[in-house]
């Protein structure tokens, strides 16, 4: 019976050190992939085919269809939203603590944007282009893509 016991032991000692072990692997990969000078997150935010971006929701999804490609470091959820604050979209990478996103466009227009880090780690996007008349607008129907470094 000691001998069971034993044997019990030294085995539950192994798996625990085996799955420690591939814990410890995979938390250091992951901090491999979201250090510093690296590239944190992509984001190509197109909105649903079917509504356009102007119409994402207003709470944070996930949805598939509202991405042309998509990747967190963390392997967390990247999800985006119609901002309740201003002109613009909430976009957050889960479990990533990159500080600084950098945003583009997707348009042939004269265009440009910006991201700030909003106190709960997402960032709010605004994008400008111009509109009637030769004026610089906040637009809220063109598609952009974000990096997180």
């Amino acid at each position: 019976m000691r001998r069971a016991l034993v044997s019990a032991s030294v085995g539950a000692l192994v798996v625990a050190a085996v799955l420690g072990g591939q814990a410890l692997a995979a938390s250091k990969h992951v901090a491999a992939r979201c250090g510093a000078g690296t590239v944190r997150g992509v984001a190509v935010v197109v909105g649903d085919p079917h509504k356009g971006i102007a119409n994402l929701p207003p709470s944070f999804s996930g949805a598939a269809n509202l991405f042309a490609y998509r990747w967190n470091c963390s392997g967390g959820a990247v999800q985006v939203r119609q901002s309740d604050r201003a002109p613009g979209f909430d976009i957050r990478f889960a479990g990533n603590h990159g500080q600084v996103a950098i945003v583009s466009p997707n348009t042939t227009e004269a265009a440009g944007a910006s991201a700030i880090r909003n106190p709960d780690g997402s960032f709010h996007i605004a994008v400008g282009a111009a509109a009637t008349g030769g004026a610089f607008t906040n637009r809220t129907d063109l598609s952009f893509t974000v990096i997180v470094v």
